[in-house]
């Protein structure tokens, strides 16, 4: 199987993670009904470290439990933040999912709404889902 060739670039402000473009040449679909990949993004500022890493370790879990066909692209804080704020610690969590059905349907679910409390102590999240984007633009 190939492993993913994934993309992600954040440009960051006060609110957090303002643009993301994720580019995925692996596809990874499991019908033909739902092979449009997008990604969940949450974006924000970290408010507990330790909140974060229990909800990143059950926001898996429940990924894991419910046999979602969905997989963690991004779990930890950047690895050099080339851009920020300093009053804020920024974070960006990415979930890939099968198709738009798929996230929603999982983002709806009573095990993924069991996590809202963790996740608003985690962080100040704006979450969103993003397409596959339809182009790379080499420079």
């Amino acid at each position: 199987m190939l492993k993913p060739l994934i993309t992600a670039v954040c440009a960051c402000s006060l609110s957090g993670c303002i643009y993301v473009s994720i580019n995925d040449t692996e596809d990874l679909a499991r019908s033909d009904s739902c092979n449009e990949p997008v990604y969940l993004v949450h974006s924000g500022s970290i408010r507990d470290t330790a909140a974060l890493e229990d909800y990143q370790n059950a926001l898996n879990q429940s990924l894991y439990q419910q046999r979602v066909p969905a997989y963690m692209v991004t779990e930890d804080e950047p690895v050099r933040m080339l851009s920020n704020s300093a009053s804020a610690t920024p974070i960006s969590l990415i979930t890939r999912f099968s198709c738009l059905e798929q996230a929603e349907q999982y983002w709806n679910s009573a095990e993924n709404q069991s996590l809202a409390s963790l996740r608003e102590q985690a962080a100040d999240f704006q979450i969103a889902v993003y397409p596959l984007a339809d182009k790379v633009i080499r420079f």
